[in-house]
């Protein structure tokens, strides 16, 4: 009996240090919120093993074998009890193992869900379901009323509005470009199959469920339920360990991932919405959506016909496709439309895309000269476009430079950007990447016409100029800017107030990295600083508010740069 005392005495102090070495390891991961977790975690270890080396240390020092006995006993003791109560759970598993989904359940063609996280549109794309069906809640909680209720529907041909379209690149960048998905607003929820989730907490074992439920004529039938248990098991260690994974996803039964204690989960262990459509359709939401099987012509065909539609969507839809062909060396005179309509807006879509500027040098010489008449119409053509923003031109040559600057003087009621796009058009521009140079008589003649011309586009067209060069203004010109900023109306002076710009300090820094920067030929800063006094003394035309607040702000920080 005295051996069993020392085992039992043993057992309760390495249950104390078990305790203190673990709420000490917490308290430390917790604290400096998991950055020290390994040293909280070898807190834990050490102050145990410590305790368990004094005892065996006693008791095999003064034949008190009890004690040595005692950490062994604790140790395996506490891994038989892990494994017994995974082993008990695991058969408390098969009770709510995921049942059979009935194959009627896939012949439901209205899918009901919430719209937080949304289902793939492939489930429609791909005719799993003919109606998706998603609903938003107040305040995003369900439970408060529903808010919306959205059903989306694949369509084709006349079907299919503007708005249809824009929300349809899915289907259009891989050629689908008949079809789109429609998505109007429904007062009611249909009838179909509804997978919503109910709220929930952690306050009992069955803590989780989701349930699929077959809605018709307003009577609700339970179809399938999945049911996600949790319960608290000692890990097969007694050491804390910070936990490592997903924090939402507890690990399974014979896992172990904590410590001492821990969750372990069982049942239906993916209680997602999109895991529960795809298992009753027997569908792959994973997958893309399926490709037409197009020839190159075809798609340059479509990629044209979906560029010339107008607006900002199906000019990155066109483009998306002419960058495929255009990765198979496919380029037609469809291409070339493509790249004409481009020039409404030559940024990437998205960064890693093919950019215009590779993408015409790549054109025959009568290609290009058909891309050259077609981008001086875009940039020359009043009233073109509205959502159009030239900022990145690297695809001129000396014909169509010559017919920018005669365009950029000569045109009147041009939207700013236009301006801008001539401006680039023409090469007009001394910053080249990491280097700059002096700028040519591209240059000259377009600011001598945008400081003096004084016809109903003058102000645009000194904006265009001014916002071209936002980088790099330049000594022997921030005169005559300056004298012209008086030109500018409100919106045209918030443009420019609200633009980038290279200030004497950063040019003086660069100058300082790179000695063969030629710092002399941009603006200094007692012309920088003249410019912009004289811009603020302009901003009092923009009307009283947030306007006017955000140009004065944006030019006092200009003036501070220096």
């Amino acid at each position: 009996m005295e051996r069993v005392g020392e085992v039992i005495v043993g057992i309760v102090v390495m249950a104390i240090a078990c305790g203190l070495g673990a709420s000490g390891g917490a308290t430390i991961t917790v604290l400096t919120m998991g950055f020290l977790g390994g040293v909280g975690m070898f807190v834990s270890i050490v102050s145990l093993l410590a305790v368990a080396l004094v005892l065996v240390a006693v008791g095999t020092g003064n034949g008190k074998l009890g004690y040595a006995w005692a950490p062994v006993v604790f140790f395996g003791g506490w891994a038989l009890i892990s494994v017994a109560m995974r082993a008990n759970l695991s058969f408390e598993a098969e009770n709510i193992t995921p049942p059979e989904i009935a194959p009627a359940l896939a012949q439901v063609r209205t899918l009901v869900v919430d719209a937080h996280p949304s289902l793939p549109r492939t489930f429609v794309t791909e005719g799993a379901v003919e109606r998706l069906v998603e609903i938003t809640y107040q305040n995003n909680d369900r439970t408060k009323a529903i808010k919306t209720i959205r059903q989306t529907m694949l369509a084709e041909g006349a079907d299919c509005t503007a708005e249809d379209n824009a929300q349809s690149s899915v289907l259009h960048r891989i050629g689908r470009i008949d079809e789109c998905l429609k998505t109007i607003d429904l007062a009611t929820l249909p009838d179909g199959l509804h997978i919503l989730r109910q709220p929930f907490g952690r306050d009992s074992r069955y803590a989780q469920e989701l349930t699929a439920v077959i809605v018709a004529a307003n009577q609700n039938t339970p179809a399938l339920t999945w049911k996600r248990a949790y319960a608290r098991v000692p890990a097969y260690f007694p050491f804390f360990r910070m936990s490592m994974g997903p924090f939402d996803k507890a690990p399974t039964i014979w896992e172990t991932r904590a410590g001492p204690f821990e969750m372990v989960a069982y049942g239906a262990l993916d209680l997602k919405t999109e895991v529960m459509a795809a298992a009753i359709y027997g569908f792959d939401p994973t997958k893309p959506p399926r490709a037409l099987s197009l020839s190159n012509a075809e798609l340059s065909h479509q990629a044209a016909m979906l560029a010339e539609r107008g607006d900002q969507g199906g000019l990155a839809d066109g483009w998306a496709l002419t960058s495929r062909l255009f990765d198979a060396r496919y380029i037609d005179d469809n291409a070339v439309k493509v790249a004409i309509q481009k020039v409404r807006d030559p940024r990437a879509f998205p960064i890693d895309e093919l950019r215009l500027g590779r993408f015409v040098q790549a054109f025959s010489p009568e290609q290009r000269a058909r891309f050259n008449d077609g981008a001086i119409h875009v940039l020359s053509t009043p009233s073109i476009c509205k959502w159009c923003w030239v900022d990145d031109t690297t695809w001129t040559d000396v014909a169509l430079a010559h017919r920018a600057v005669e365009a950029f003087g000569s045109t009147v009621g041009l939207e700013r950007w236009q301006y801008i796009g001539l401006v680039n058009v023409a090469g007009a521009t001394a910053w080249n990447g990491p280097t700059a140079t002096a700028p040519g008589a591209n240059r000259q003649l377009m600011l001598t016409t945008a400081v003096s011309s004084a016809d109903a586009s003058a102000s645009t067209r000194l904006a265009g100029f001014i916002v071209a060069t936002l980088t790099e203004m330049l000594q022997s010109e921030a005169q005559a800017l300056t004298a012209a900023v008086d030109k500018l109306d409100q919106s045209d002076i918030y443009a420019v107030a609200t633009s980038r710009y290279n200030s004497p300090s950063q040019l003086d820094q660069i100058a300082h990295r790179n000695r063969s920067f030629p710092r002399e030929i941009f603006v200094q800063k007692p012309e920088w600083l003249a410019f912009w006094n004289a811009l603020l003394a302009q901003v009092d035309i923009i009307p009283a508010g947030e306007k006017r607040e955000i140009a004065t702000r944006h030019i006092n920080e200009k003036l501070a740069a220096n």
